[in-house]
């Protein structure tokens, strides 16, 4: 599944994705889920976040890298909700850059699974049947 995402947001099939082809992925995610077009700054820190190497540049293995890192910490999340302590909360709140980064990388994780979905439920009924896969 990740590799079929993956292929379609290389529109060059040249084996990774640019600034230009993030920026279509993300705008027609968006359209897809009724937000507006990401800014240059929204598209630039999702290439950073995925560019493991820092050369411009989304390879395969880098984007299942974010993809597995982002479902393992919603799993984890998920389970210890309510296992914060308020040591940690105080250190939450004083660290706004990381909120901030953890709220773009759900935002993205969001995009990515309804897209994901839309990407599969090609009669648009809100299922996926086994026609469909």
């Amino acid at each position: 599944m990740c590799r079929s995402i993956f292929d379609e947001m290389d529109n060059d099939k040249n084996g990774y994705v640019d600034m230009k082809e993030m920026e279509k992925a993300l705008a027609k995610m968006s359209k897809m889920n009724g937000l507006p077009p990401p800014s240059k700054k929204e598209v630039i820190e999702t290439i950073k976040m995925f560019d493991e190497n820092s050369d411009g540049k989304i390879v395969f293995e880098e984007f299942l890298n974010v993809t597995r890192k982002t479902y393992e910490r919603n799993i984890k999340s998920a389970g210890s909700k309510n296992d914060v302590s308020e040591k940690e909360k105080k250190s939450q709140n004083s660290i706004p850059e990381i909120a901030e980064a953890l709220m773009m990388e759900e935002k993205i994780y969001m995009m990515y699974c309804t897209s994901t979905f839309k990407l599969f439920d090609k009669s648009n009924d809100n299922f996926i049947d086994f026609k469909e896969l």
